[in-house]
């Protein structure tokens, strides 16, 4: 896979499959993790982990997951449960490392923000849209930003696609 253009391309290949065939969601996956290897993080996953690892040259590490609206609640639970099980793994002492979901589906992403609620998380959570997400690696590639810039947008905390947005337009 070449840039963020043939990224895109992939990516929208697997979107009408998302959510419910595993084989897509996999595909969707490294497809995230290459896009974030474009921005300057180097990622890793686990086998059969629902989360990535991207870490920044910056120090900033975080873990990633691709949760669609349409099954928000099942997609948070799976990415929690395997961001506990590393950070378990890897008995890192101080604070757990964010979360980083990159929501795909529908605009609307009430249920994945009432599940975030109902949860009460241990960790920082940052919601951004795939798209979102896209266009901050275009404009990374473009060099209209810097990494660190990036980064920051990215960093868990309140939902990006405002922020990422304001970056880009």
């Amino acid at each position: 896979m070449g840039g963020v253009h043939e990224a895109v391309w992939y990516f929208e290949q697997v979107r009408p499959r998302l959510p419910g065939d595993e084989q897509a969601q996999l595909a969707a996956e490294e497809v995230l993790d290459h896009v974030g290897r474009l921005m300057g993080f180097e990622t890793a996953r686990l086998d059969d982990a629902a989360v990535s690892t991207w870490s920044s040259p910056s120090g900033l590490r975080m873990r990633v997951a691709l949760v669609h609206t349409r099954e928000a609640v099942v997609g948070l639970s799976r990415a929690t449960r395997a961001c506990d099980t590393l950070d378990h793994e890897r008995a890192r002492p101080g604070t757990p490392d964010g979360l980083l979901c990159v929501v795909c589906g529908d605009d609307s992403r009430d249920a994945l923000e009432q599940a975030l609620e109902l949860r009460r998380m241990s960790r920082p959570v940052r919601l951004v849209g795939v798209n979102a997400v896209l266009a901050l690696a275009d404009s990374l590639e473009a060099s209209a930003l810097s990494h660190d810039l990036a980064a920051a947008a990215l960093a868990p905390g309140a939902s990006a696609d405002g922020l990422i947005s304001a970056l880009i337009g």
